[in-house]
């Protein structure tokens, strides 16, 4: 099986997608500013800042999967944006000098931009699918969104890339699952991973997919009604008319997952 070079590796969600992979026969290096204790995972320290941190920590890699980010807005953007985005140049760009057969990029559905309290813009549409326009405003999607738009460059010049917009990682089945905002959402952490491994097994040349649960969890931690959907959209001023009919009647999630279904095989749990 191919070895992966899991960025972030120290990071909460990388110790999920970690073992994904190693359950699947896969190598993997880890890579982080401080060492990965998984057993049987090759650790490089580094700094996804350091180009040439990340290109010695490249060799001899067959894919990889970039996690690295800050991932709030507790830092100054400059600041923010010296790792999200300009490590992410550096591990796109070893990648493609060493000669890596794909990237799968975690990007966030905080790009879309619908989360900032900074932000006033609502969806267009619900739900939401990738087709949907980036409108952030905070650090971290702001971030993101020109993260997304490196993986895409670097995708147009041959290098196999795959981009995953995850909600937010916890695992439902010790979390609360009805502390999302009207248009926040989560993922369960094992199905989260599930999605990067089936990404690096792709044969598409790119992609861009939302990464969420199937369905809304209102407030008691069962599957969101219809009359608690409509009460949290219209507290935004969101009615009906901007809304797919199943979805406004409560099915589905605010963020559409047909894409990673369809075209990666990833169905997930929650």
């Amino acid at each position: 099986m191919p070895t992966v070079l899991v960025t972030g590796a120290a990071g909460r969600v990388v110790s999920y997608v970690i073992p994904e992979l190693l359950a699947h026969g896969y190598s993997v290096r880890g890579f982080d500013i401080k060492a990965v204790s998984f057993p049987d995972v090759e650790s490089v320290t580094g700094d996804v800042r350091s180009f040439d941190d990340v290109l010695a920590a490249m060799g001899g890699i067959d894919r990889v999967c970039h996690l690295a980010a800050i991932a709030w807005d507790g830092l100054p953007i400059p600041e923010l944006f010296h790792l999200n985005v300009m490590g992410t140049v550096h591990v796109f760009e070893a990648a493609e000098r060493c000669g890596v057969a794909r990237v799968v990029h975690a990007s966030s559905i905080r790009a879309y931009g619908f989360l900032s309290a900074k932000n006033p813009a609502r969806p267009a549409f619900l739900p939401v699918t990738e087709e949907h326009a980036l409108r952030p405003s905070d650090g971290y999607g702001m971030s993101k969104a020109v993260t997304e738009m490196i993986a895409r460059c670097y995708g147009a010049r041959e290098l196999p890339v795959i981009v995953l917009r995850p909600g937010g990682v916890v695992d439902f089945a010790d979390a609360a699952r009805g502390s999302w905002g009207p248009l926040d959402t989560g993922v369960h952490a094992p199905d989260a991973a599930a999605a990067f491994r089936l990404a690096l097994e792709t044969d598409r040349h790119f992609g861009v997919y939302n990464v969420v649960s199937t369905s809304r969890y209102g407030r008691d931690g069962g599957v969101q009604s219809a009359a608690e959907r409509h009460a949290e959209l219209s507290s935004l001023g969101i009615g009906p008319e901007i809304c797919d009919a199943r979805f406004w009647m409560g099915r589905g999630n605010v963020y559409a997952t047909d894409s990673a279904r369809r075209e990666l095989g990833w169905e997930p749990t929650w």
